[in-house]
């Protein structure tokens, strides 16, 4: 198989008017494929953008083997990816309340 590379000089150039153009019309059509997916605002954009593992602290992360009971882990993965992250908020949780004396 050979690739075909097009050299500089035949790529087409445009102005900064066409390159706006350019640019507006394909956030209209990105609008039209999907309506039910608005832009998002700054707000959204500002916010938090992962899911799953939390970030690594100073002290780190460590892979554990626990043994939970079954109904345990079918409660934590009914609901939803991230059923690991949320057993850690948990204990995590508890460990705090624990920490500042309160049952």
């Amino acid at each position: 198989m050979t690739i075909s590379r097009t050299p500089k000089h035949r790529l087409p150039t445009f102005s900064p008017r066409q390159l706006t153009a350019i640019r507006a019309d394909a956030a209209t059509k990105a609008g039209a494929i999907d309506p039910d997916c608005p832009p998002m605002t700054a707000d959204e954009l500002a916010g938090p953008s992962t899911i799953g593992r939390p970030r690594r602290t100073l002290a780190g992360t460590k892979p554990i083997t626990a043994r939970l009971d079954l109904d345990l882990i079918a409660w934590l993965k009914s609901q939803g990816r991230g059923y690991q992250t949320r057993l850690n908020t948990i204990v995590r949780e508890a460990m705090e309340r624990d920490r500042a004396g309160v049952h």
